[in-house]
This record gives structure tokens, C-alpha cells and sequence, in this order.
């Protein structure tokens, strides 16, 4: 968009920042749901389960496994399948700085959750597809414009050991999904992250974790980068105290840049070289209480390829209530790639979510997330993301929800004054069996 939308991004801000400093009032104590984090990637739109178009999740289950990435899921065992009906109202649905289409989408999304549980096993299997209809804009319907696939499971062959496994999938025509500006609109993205970790127990207090990450990040779009990440992690664990939890990690990452003949878009270079990274650090984690949980970590990673450097990265967050509500706080800072830019990224997040019951069964949300991407060897494009989110949640029965959500998005390429935004309004009914 051109340099007016600052005014409305900016009203949105102040608006979402007074919703996060007002005390939610007249709530309930109970647990919000935590949000999918898949590892190795910036916390951002386009890799993050969206809270629009899946159930509440229930409170994690964090006794079968207090050191995944992420918990599993409590659900009723079984199959559960489950209904979707949503109309959307999207003021920019290409998500594009010229061209501005607006429309109404019916999304009907069907799918199911499975979860088997024994007392040394835990599995989730959950499917949904989307399906996509644009009254004005009938070229772009499809039948199955996203897919989502999830599949976790914990098994503990002994008392001291822990297999944990999980893997995700993601497949979309949404152009408000991708980070790079000017590609062709509604092109398919998929994305898929497995992680598979053994937690082993050498003493009472003392633990030893291996993992194994897989990340792929695959584009429609030729001038994309497609990129495959391996990274393996060696993490020693000790329990100091009831309260204190400290940790020191080692990592190996390994980024192939799979579309040799795309160009990198961040530089306007030739694709990057496969990136090698080493990365050291120490963590620390802190409960004040049950529901006051600080979490911190501080390292260095030293890129070894395409060229040699040393960059700070590390994340804080924090877990609190306030009041009857609860409230998460992070920042993070990592070199990776993302969205497909073909290059090492510095990538910073900041995410700030308020969440509780209201009233009954009333659940609200409001949060803001910041994400910046800029390369890191400090040449080329720069990208800030800011998204902040609004939701209400209304549990009429188990089988039965009601969700009203709210999302505005704004994107700046700074160096190049390219400037995004859109605003989606989302009305839905979920059905579960």
C-alpha cells in the first residue's frame, strides 16, 4: 500500500497495545492453549498452526514428556472427526501493494484428531482440508486450498528413557502466508517439520537430550528458494532445584538450498551457498509457581558457510498470570532461513499473547506478534512483519463452538518502501462428534 496505511497500522497498535495493559477481568483461572512452535523457524504466520481454523486445544498433558518441543495434546482417545464452517470477510485477499481485491470467502474445512493413549505410549494423528469459496473472485475457489496434517507420539521403552516424536505438515495457496512481496499470487506453498528426540536419564537429576530436526520449506513459485534443514542437537539438562532448571546445548545446522537456478531475493544475487552452522548456548529455567515460569537462553552461533561469522542469538519468555488471566512474553533471536528469501537470515521475534475465560464458557485472545528478517551478512532486503490478532471463543457444548476473530497484517520491505497490509474478519462455527 502506499504511505496511508501507516495511519490505520498505527491505530491498530494502539489499540492492540491497550487490550494487552488492561487486566482482564471477570475471567476464570484456567489454562490457555500454547501455540504451535515448530523449531528452527521464526514464530510468524506461515509456520504457525492458524488459531482460525482448528479447536481449542486443551491443556497439555506435560507429564508425559515436561522436555518436548511440543506437548501432546490432551484429547478424548479415539477418532474424533470434525466440521469447520467459517465466512470471511478479507480487504486485501491477494495480499498484494497495487492491486487491492476484496471478497467474502466460505471456508469449509473438514477433518478429524485421533489419539491413542497406553501407559508408555502416546499418539495424535489430526487431518483437516480447506476448501475455498470467493463469491467475486470465482477463479480463485479450490477445493482444496490448504491441508493440514499433524502426527506426534511419545513412547518410554524404560523408566529413565523417552522417545518423542512429532511431524507436521502444511500446504496453502494463501498469498498472506508467504514473506516474499512481488511473486505470482496464489501459488502453493508446502512446509513439513519433523523432530524426533530421546530423552535419556543418566542420573535423578541429570538428563541428556538428543534431537534430530527436518525442515522443509518447498514453493510453487520458480523464483523461490526451496531449502532443506537438518540440524542435530546435543542438550545436558540438570534440575538445581524445584525451582531452577539449567541447560547447556550444542548444534549442528545444515541448510541446502535446493532451487539452484532461483534467484535470491533478499540480495538480488544468485542462490546462496548451502549454509553450515554451529551453534552454543546456555538455558535457564525459573518457576516462581506453577503458572510463573521464566524461561531464558543466550549463545553464538558461528556460520562457517557461505562465510565466516559469529552472531549473538538467544530467547527470553515468559509464562505469568495477571490476574485470573494468563499472559506469554517472548523474544528470539536466531540465523536460519525462511520463506523461501534463498539466503541466511537474522531473524528477531517478539510475541505478546493475553488469554482467559471470561465469562462461562467465553474464551478471548488478543495478541501481538513482530518478526524482522534481514540478511546476515547485512546486504540486501529487510522485512518487519507486525500482526496483531483479536479472538473470541464461545463453547456451547464438546460437539459444539463459535469463534469471532480478528487479524490485521502489515508488511514493510524498508529498503525498497514496499509497503502491505490487510485486515480479515472471521466468523465460524465448529462441529466435533
Amino acid at each position: 500500500m502506499n504511505i496511508n496505511r501507516k495511519n490505520s497500522f498505527h491505530s491498530c497498535l494502539i489499540v492492540v497495545g491497550l487490550l494487552l495493559v488492561i487486566p482482564i477481568a471477570y475471567a476464570e483461572n484456567e489454562p490457555t492453549e500454547l501455540a504451535y512452535r515448530p523449531f528452527g523457524e521464526a514464530r510468524t504466520r506461515y509456520n504457525l498452526l492458524n488459531s482460525d481454523r482448528t479447536p481449542i486445544l486443551a491443556r497439555p498433558n506435560r507429564a508425559i514428556n515436561k522436555n518436548a518441543l511440543i506437548p501432546p495434546r490432551t484429547r478424548r482417545q479415539g477418532f474424533i472427526p470434525r466440521l469447520n464452517i467459517s465466512e470471511e470477510y478479507n480487504d486485501n485477499i491477494l495480499f498484494d501493494s497495487d492491486t487491492v481485491v476484496k471478497d467474502f470467502i466460505t471456508r469449509i474445512s473438514p477433518g478429524f484428531n485421533f489419539v491413542n493413549l497406553t501407559p508408555r505410549t502416546n499418539f495424535e494423528l489430526d487431518y483437516s482440508f480447506e476448501s475455498a469459496i470467493y463469491p467475486d473472485n470465482s477463479n480463485l475457489n479450490n477445493a482444496f486450498e490448504a491441508h493440514n496434517l499433524f502426527s506426534s507420539g511419545s513412547f518410554r521403552p524404560t523408566k529413565t528413557t523417552t522417545i518423542v516424536f512429532f511431524d507436521t505438515f502444511f500446504s496453502y495457496k494463501d498469498s498472506a502466508q508467504q514473506i516474499i512481496p512481488g511473486l505470482s499470487p496464489r501459488n502453493r506453498s508446502n512446509e513439513n517439520y519433523f523432530n524426533l528426540q530421546l530423552i535419556q536419564e543418566l542420573f535423578p537429576k541429570t538428563e541428556l537430550n538428543l534431537t534430530y530436526n527436518q525442515i522443509l520449506n518447498q514453493y510453487e513459485d520458480k523464483n523461490t528458494s526451496t531449502s532443506l534443514t537438518h540440524e542435530g542437537r546435543v542438550s545436558f539438562e540438570n534440575q538445581f532445584s524445584n525451582q531452577d532448571k539449567a541447560a547447556v546445548h550444542y548444534a549442528y545446522r545444515f541448510i541446502n538450498f535446493l532451487s539452484n537456478n532461483a534467484r535470491n531475493i533478499i540480495s538480488g544475487s544468485n542462490n546462496s551457498e548451502n549454509a553450515m552452522i554451529h551453534l552454543a548456548s546456555v538455558s535457564n529455567t525459573h518457576e516462581f509457581s506453577e503458572t510463573l515460569i521464566l524461561n531464558t537462553e543466550v549463545g553464538v552461533a558461528f556460520t562457517t558457510k557461505p562465510s565466516s561469522s559469529i552472531d549473538i542469538i538467544g530467547n527470553v519468555s515468559l509464562l505469568a498470570p495477571i490476574k485470573n488471566a494468563t499472559a506469554e512474553f517472548s523474544y528470539n533471536r536466531d540465523i536460519k532461513t525462511a520463506g523461501g528469501l534463498g539466503s541466511l537470515l537474522e531473524i528477531d521475534t517478539v510475541s505478546a499473547n493475553i488469554g482467559a475465560f471470561l465469562w462461562n464458557n467465553l474464551y478471548g485472545r488478543v495478541g501481538l506478534d513482530f518478526s524482522r528478517f534481514k540478511a546476515a551478512d547485512g546486504q540486501g532486503l529487510e522485512f518487519i512483519i507486525i500482526e496483531p490478532t483479536l479472538s473470541l471463543e464461545y463453547k456451547f457444548s464438546k460437539q459444539l463452538q463459535f469463534r469471532l476473530g480478528y487479524n490485521y497484517l502489515y508488511q514493510e520491505t524498508t529498503s525498497e518502501n514496499i509497503e502491505i497490509d490487510s485486515n480479515r474478519v472471521n466468523l465460524g462455527l465448529i462441529a466435533n462428534y
